[in-house]
């Protein structure tokens, strides 16, 4: 039988895997960090005082300052893996068809969800997907260029000011490069964007 629908990186609504794979998925997970707004999920210990829990956590009331809205008051939970194939492995058997990912944020009725592995990118992806956590719970339906756009933005973190320099760079490298709104707003799908997208976002 199947259950919900869920969003995977503010794109298309697809139902979820029967109700029984959520139970097995969970015992993946042996370790579990609570810390405010963040509950880490993982199948390796993590430390409770890891400074990246402070950082997802301080990231809530970073964008809430920036884009002048009330904090988020819900809880993101992380699912960590400790190796890529790992990872891999069960974003095909949970979300099959779905193009892989470094991270993958899933919103649910029951729960705003990220998976990722760790990895030489796994802050800044952690900041990406967790940035989608606390917009969609204070921006509903938000349009997803501008929600790719600010997870790209807050991505970079708080030493570099939204200053994503491979976007920069990608976007000098262009010949006659415009902004064009029109065209991002036409975007439906993040599987389908491309690196223009996300810069132009």
């Amino acid at each position: 039988m199947l259950i919900g629908a869920i969003n995977l990186l503010g794109c298309q609504a697809i139902s979820t895997k029967p109700a029984d794979s959520a139970s097995r998925d969970a015992k993946l997970f042996e370790h579990h960090v609570e810390r405010d707004h963040v509950v880490l999920h993982s199948d390796f210990e993590v430390p409770g005082s890891d400074p990246l829990l402070a950082e997802l956590n301080s990231l809530r009331l970073a964008i809430a300052q920036q884009l002048s809205l009330t904090p988020a008051d819900a809880t993101v939970h992380i699912y960590l893996f400790s190796k890529a194939d790992g990872y891999y492995d069960f974003l095909s058997r949970r979300f099959p068809g779905f193009p892989p990912r470094r991270a993958l944020f899933v919103e649910t009725p029951a729960e705003l969800a990220v998976y990722a592995h760790w990895g030489e990118q796994v802050v800044v992806d952690l900041r990406h997907e967790v940035t989608h956590g606390y917009l969609h719970a204070t921006i509903p339906n938000l349009p997803l260029w501008l929600d790719e756009g600010l997870a790209e933005y807050f991505e970079v973190g708080a030493a570099n000011a939204g200053l994503n320099q491979e976007h920069v760079e990608h976007l000098q490298s262009l010949t006659n490069w415009q902004p064009d709104l029109a065209r991002l707003e036409k975007l439906q799908l993040a599987a389908d964007m491309t690196q223009l997208d996300y810069a132009e976002s």
